[in-house]
């Protein structure tokens, strides 16, 4: 169990959203149940960074991604800045 927490900026998230990026990269980990309590969509940054960080996506891919299982609807516009920043 990784609780990732509420974070109100994308500084505060970042650091442990790539740690949970960093928990699923591992193997031993596996396998993996993620899912978020609130449906603040701390979930999708993960697996998005994830995909960016592990998998070679772009960006592009990830955000397409996000939204997608989050019914087009993202509350806030740093959880992508956080991915971004991830594929740079």
């Amino acid at each position: 169990y990784a609780p990732l927490g509420i974070y109100e900026t994308a500084d505060a998230l970042s650091g442990p959203a790539n740690g949970v990026a960093d928990l699923m990269a591992n193997q031993a980990n596996h396998p993996i149940y993620i899912h978020c309590q609130y449906g603040s969509h701390r979930t999708g940054v993960s697996i998005g960074l994830f995909r960016v960080r592990y998998e070679g996506w772009s960006y592009s891919q990830a955000e397409t991604e996000m939204l997608k299982y989050a019914e087009g609807s993202y509350p806030y516009d740093w959880h992508f800045e956080v991915v971004k920043a991830a594929s740079s």
